[in-house]
């Protein structure tokens, strides 16, 4: 199988176990946008929704949905575990195939509309900062996200 195949299998694992999280909730759920930062061997992969009209980390979802979902610390703490096997898992897929690592993917997906974005990055972010760290790339695209529901 191809890398290329191999890499779409994965970041769709990270989309779904997303999704799974909301229990597919698509009445709901206009957006899901999955963070995952890979560099100097740390990963991080997080999520924030647009429910409702609301951007809202996952702990957060019940606070704007009428559908009431599992945010225990076990649950969030297991899709945040299986999406940071999945970046290690891509770490290994590129080195393995000889190719740049990317060090962000940024990714959206619409629920009702089946639109999906991947905005990838390779270069470093937080490596070179003394105090930049990746969870701070995350939080600045969950401000960015409300500011752009603010301009609406």
């Amino acid at each position: 199988m191809s890398l290329d195949k191999k890499f779409q299998e994965l970041f769709t694992k990270m989309v779904e176990i997303s999704f799974e999280y909301v229990n597919r909730n698509v009445k709901e759920v206009e957006g899901i946008y999955i963070y995952n930062a890979m560099e100097g061997g740390e990963y991080c992969y997080n999520v924030f929704y647009k429910i409702n009209n609301n951007i809202v980390e996952s702990h957060e979802v019940n606070l704007v949905s009428e559908e009431q979902y599992d945010v225990s610390d076990e649950r969030c703490f297991g899709m945040l575990e299986l999406g940071s096997g999945y970046l290690e898992n891509i770490e290994k897929l590129f080195k393995k195939s000889e190719r740049n690592i990317p060090t962000l993917l940024k990714m959206f997906y619409n629920p009702k509309t089946g639109e999906f974005n991947n905005d990838i990055s390779y270069e470093f972010n937080y490596l070179n900062h003394e105090e930049r760290i990746a969870e701070d790339g995350f939080e600045e695209w969950i401000i960015e996200e409300k500011n752009k529901l603010a301009e609406v």
